[in-house]
């Protein structure tokens, strides 16, 4: 009964304002698995960064894709000025 969608928007957006914020780091960094390339690009702008790999971690194969941080936050609605 839980709503995933929620929950999973409040830990972009926190996952977003400790990055900026707090850290202040300049790009976002994400390893997706190559099927969803597509949906990352199309929803937030990410760029592939480094091609297709297998991911160690997940036996799985892998893309690294980067976007600026804030250009995540203006996607997000969430840019302060």
């Amino acid at each position: 009964g839980v709503d995933w969608k929620a929950a999973l928007d409040a830990l972009v957006q926190s996952a977003y304002l400790v990055t900026c914020m707090v850290h202040a780091l300049t790009d976002v960094l994400i390893e997706v698995n190559p099927r969803h390339v597509a949906f990352y690009r199309r929803v937030f702008g990410f760029v592939v960064a480094a091609g297709e790999r297998l991911c160690a971690r997940a036996g799985a194969p892998s893309v690294l894709m980067r976007l600026e941080a804030a250009e995540f936050g203006r996607r997000l609605n969430l840019a302060v000025a």
